[in-house]
């Protein structure tokens, strides 16, 4: 059964491959082992201070944001979306 990775963990991941890093070299760059870098590409936890130098690393910059919860409207919306398999009008 195949998993989805965390968005973070994707973003690093494809940071790596276009800096043409293996697992390796970024591993040693950022001061861990090649195992440890593999498990949390493979969707295994780590610390902040380890997520932080990964992203140094890779001259990333860690960025919070708020995220937009769906409404009630939200869900009908796309649930009639659905079941219409047509777009919503515009507005509503």
């Amino acid at each position: 059964m195949e998993t989805t990775k965390n968005p973070l963990v994707e973003a690093l991941i494809q940071e790596r491959l276009a800096q043409k890093l293996t697992q390796g070299q970024l591993a040693e760059a950022s001061g861990l082992s090649r195992r440890a870098l593999n498990l949390i590409e493979g969707g295994g936890d780590c610390t902040l201070s380890t997520l932080q130098r990964l992203l140094d690393t890779l001259g990333l910059e860690p960025v919070a944001r708020r995220t937009r919860r769906m409404t009630l409207d939200d869900v009908v919306q796309e649930s009639e979306e659905e079941l219409f398999d047509k777009p919503a009008a515009p507005g509503g």
